[in-house]
């Protein structure tokens, strides 16, 4: 029987920041997170109009902002004009949606994880994948606690390989034997089962 290697990374993960307490994909949640003693996050990834990574889970805005419309197809200065944060709560009005190299830069100088899911604007996926491996590779340094997962899309796990990223990328799936795995005894089955790419 082969031992697998210790897990380098946290085993916690705050999603979009801070779950459910905080706007999600806003720098607010994750400083929150972060304020809960989370050291890794999971984040979702776009491209703007004007090709810039901004944080937002879903195609249309309507759901996470004050704006209706597709996210891409506006330019991050339009973007940084929304508010992403009344929907959640009154006190959170005003908060803004972030680029994903601001969200990279704030774990880096806080020393934190971060995981990468690219979510692109169907027709995107091949730019949004090669923006988020170019961002990645020009900011965060090559050490293993980079990783960059675009979920159950073959083309996004293919479109970040080229310019030969060297962060982690992990592939996740809601099909095959794992994801249908019983859970053991005491866990929570998960809905979805990871891969290294």
């Amino acid at each position: 029987m082969t031992s697998l290697a210790a897990w380098p990374y946290p085993r916690w993960v705050a999603h979009r920041g801070a779950g459910k307490l905080a706007p999600e994909n806003t720098m607010v949640a994750f400083r929150m997170g972060a304020s809960y003693g989370y050291r890794m996050f999971e984040c979702d990834a776009k491209l703007s109009k004007d090709g810039v990574l901004f944080l937002m889970h879903d195609t249309d805005l309507k759901r996470t902002t004050n704006a209706e419309g597709t996210g891409s197809d506006r330019t991050m200065g339009e973007l940084a004009q929304l508010d992403a944060g009344a929907w959640h709560s009154r006190s959170f009005a005003g908060e803004n949606l972030p680029t994903l190299e601001a969200l990279a830069r704030w774990c880096l100088a806080n020393h934190l994880h971060l995981n990468v899911e690219i979510k692109p604007t169907p027709g995107q996926e091949e730019r949004t994948g090669f923006a988020s491996g170019e961002l990645m590779n020009r900011i965060w340094p090559a050490k293993p606690c980079r990783r960059c997962s675009p979920r159950s899309n073959p083309i996004r796990c293919a479109a970040q390989r080229p310019p030969r990223p060297t962060f982690r990328a992990g592939c996740w799936s809601t099909n095959g034997p794992m994801a249908r795995a019983r859970p053991t005894s005491g866990s929570r089955r998960n809905s979805a089962a990871s891969r290294w790419c």
